[in-house]
């Protein structure tokens, strides 16, 4: 869990088998439910939300961060 309040962490698993993670403002939640509103959904929500230069590509990305209540907020994303 990311213990930095006000980031979420973002999570990649590469289908190589290798991983990256990284910190965004927690302003990616807000942007990410209006992308799904908007009707995004696998890879061209990953593309509107985030960038798209890995190589190898991604399998699933993750956003995750702790809620109000303190339980752990996490958003699994194919890549598909």
């Amino acid at each position: 869990m990311n213990k930095k309040i006000g980031l979420v962490k973002v999570a990649v698993d590469l289908v190589d088998g290798s991983y990256d993670e990284w910190n965004e403002p927690l302003s990616i939640l807000a942007k990410h439910d209006r992308l799904v509103h908007d009707g995004l959904r696998g890879k061209a929500l990953v593309h509107a939300l985030l960038h798209d230069d890995w190589e190898p590509p991604p399998v699933r990305i993750t956003l995750s961060c702790p809620g109000v209540d303190g339980k752990l907020i996490e958003i699994g994303i194919p890549y598909s």
